[in-house]
């Protein structure tokens, strides 16, 4: 079932700025208190090359539908609330600039947009992120030491903060987990997500906690489900990245640099074929791709790099 929507009758007309180019948005509907079942809402909405997607969302609810339910904070993709489903691609909406989608040769254009994938849906846009948040819960994302706490900051040296630096900026949006096939077909996988905030305190030089960590991801479910379909490289709007290559070799290691890391987190670096594919080191042997595989193009070498 598919509706076009206009101004509810009775209600000023919806204004149109100057110098904006009217697109067809086609929304995925979906409310659990009525009888309509999943459907598709198609509204006309002026676009300025200067909006964002989340100004168009707003411009829907604003005038031409307040029932429509999408999930929006910052508005500057710090946050992460607005991930959704933007023609078939896993996006925040306030980061998507309008002037990248209109055609430049004035041809009409639709937007599709759908909630994220892999988690339930809420309604409309909003998506239940509970599973998203107990895989992300389950790799413990805090730093574990032991004995006394210092009595200022725990020191920590840029070499060593560089190590896990680009993990840290993960939002959490789950753009990357639910951009995964896997995790579409197996809602026990850990994902993406998960797995890089894992490794931001496991390469942390103040954590104890390596090894425990490494238990939980040589789960079944963790890294080892990964099949390297590299959507999430795609999906991630922060460009989080995980593992580097080692100061000796142009391949990644899967265990901290062993002249820095502490004893018991010591393992032997993991070695890889040209084609990414596992040769022997840390970790059980495997014919797919490895989870950090090599890039031949940017020098990224896992599928959180954003290329």
């Amino acid at each position: 079932m598919t509706a076009v929507a206009e101004a509810p009758a009775g209600q000023k007309p919806a204004p149109v700025p100057d110098g904006s180019t009217m697109v067809t948005v086609k929304v995925a509907r979906f409310n659990p208190e009525d009888d309509k079942g999943a459907h598709w809402d198609s509204f006309q909405v002026p676009v300025l090359p200067t909006d964002r997607f989340l100004n168009v969302l707003i411009y829907i609810k604003s005038y031409l539908d307040g029932t429509l339910t999408f999930r929006r904070s910052c508005a500057h993709g710090v946050c992460g609330s607005d991930a959704m489903r933007i023609n078939g691609v896993n996006r925040l909406a306030c980061k998507v600039l309008m002037r990248d989608m209109l055609p430049k040769n004035g041809k009409e254009l639709t937007v599709t947009v759908e909630p994220i994938r892999g988690l339930p849906v809420e309604k409309d846009l909003v998506v239940n992120m509970e599973p998203f948040f107990d895989a992300f819960r389950a790799v413990k994302p805090y730093l574990i030491t032991s004995g006394n706490a210092p009595t200022r900051e725990r020191i920590q040296s840029q070499t060593d903060r560089h190590r896990f630096d680009d993990t840290t900026k993960c939002i959490l949006c789950a753009c990357c987990t639910t951009s995964c096939p896997v995790y579409w077909s197996d809602g026990s996988y850990f994902g993406p997500a998960a797995i890089v905030n894992a490794h931001r305190f496991i390469f942390d030089s103040r954590d104890e906690g390596a090894r425990e960590r490494l238990d939980i991801l040589n789960d079944v479910e963790g890294v080892w489900r990964c099949r390297t379909t590299f959507n999430c490289t795609d999906a991630c709007p922060a460009a989080s990245r995980s593992p580097r290559p080692s100061r000796r070799s142009s391949a990644p290691s899967c265990s901290p640099d062993p002249e820095v890391a502490e004893p018991e987190t010591r393992r032997p670096p993991a070695s890889f074929d040209a084609g990414g594919l596992f040769v022997s080191g840390a970790g059980p042997p495997r014919t797919h791709p490895s989870i950090w595989p090599v890039a031949p193009n940017n020098g990224c070498i896992n599928q959180y790099c954003s290329s």
